[in-house]
């Protein structure tokens, strides 16, 4: 079975950076080089974002993120917030509505060694149409492949094979793969994982990467009153489970494994709608 999604518009624009030299057009013309170390052995780092109305929400928090993953994996770049919205307005200014945006950055060129001692830095930026809207209840099975220890479990790497895999066990009418360690809940293949039990709001916080929606969720819950518990958690007797991503913000879980959750449940629902007036009212902020 394939697996596709319906949310995404057709088009894709792109910016290439590299020193003083800066490409903007279509994926078929602009063009990173095969000696760029991201694709010869996955060094580099990336993270996700979403534009609402033209704007990107919680832009701060993801250049911070970038940052982080860019000091643990010592490639010698930083960006500031100006900076980040410089190069994400070159590539979605031709949109009217909402946009995904991937932001990647390689540790640059190099032919044929594999020490880490390139000094150019490749910048990548993607932009697409995406649709605004609430998704779908999901459906979740469990992968087989453990979560990763380290850089590749804490941080967004280019060497995403890991989650490629757990996501390639899953049927094509699955929405999502639940990745365990030691037998323990920690995310999805693309997201956080959140269980609802007794009015209590749990989430993993081990070898897991500290999701931007995620931690906003954390701050809502927090706002709405409720109990919060980060640790180790347990799908069994759980009321309900949701997962976050940039690009589903809340997103409830219909079934794990084939067991059925309440993706109704008014927690779920509350905080799926605080989420979304929150990264609006954040992207919208930048319009005033």
């Amino acid at each position: 079975m394939k697996h596709k999604r319906d949310d995404m518009g057709g088009e894709t624009r792109v910016l290439v950076e590299r020193g003083d030299e800066r490409q903007v057009g279509t994926p078929e013309k602009v063009r990173v080089s095969t000696l760029d170390r991201g694709f010869l052995y996955g060094d580099g780092v990336f993270e996700t974002l979403r534009c609402y109305d033209g704007e990107p929400a919680f832009i701060e928090r993801h250049v911070s993120r970038l940052n982080d993953a860019l000091e643990a994996t010592r490639i010698g770049t930083r960006f500031d917030t100006d900076e980040m919205d410089e190069m994400i307005s070159a590539v979605t200014d031709e949109f009217a509505d909402d946009t995904y945006v991937r932001f990647t950055v390689t540790r640059g060129e190099r032919d044929g060694l594999l020490a880490p001692t390139e000094e150019t830095p490749t910048v990548v930026v993607h932009a697409k149409p995406l649709e605004r809207r609430r998704y779908a209840p999901a459906t979740v099975e469990t992968a087989s492949v453990e979560r990763p220890l380290g850089i590749l479990g804490y941080h967004k790497t280019t060497c995403y094979l890991p989650n490629i895999m757990a996501k390639g066990e899953i049927s094509g009418e699955t929405d999502e793969a639940l990745m365990l360690a030691d037998g323990n809940v920690v995310s999805g293949a693309v997201s956080n994982v959140f269980v609802v039990r007794e009015g209590v709001i749990e989430t993993p916080e081990d070898r897991i990467r500290h999701g931007v929606t995620r931690e906003v969720v954390l701050e809502l819950a927090d706002e709405k009153g409720h109990e919060i518990h980060i640790g180790e958690i347990s799908l069994e007797d759980a009321d309900a489970v949701f997962l976050t991503n940039t690009t589903w913000g809340v997103r409830p879980v219909k079934s794990i494994d084939g067991r059925g959750y309440d993706a109704e449940h008014p927690a779920v629902e509350e905080l799926a709608d605080a989420y979304l007036e929150r990264a609006l009212a954040d992207a919208g902020n930048k319009r005033s």
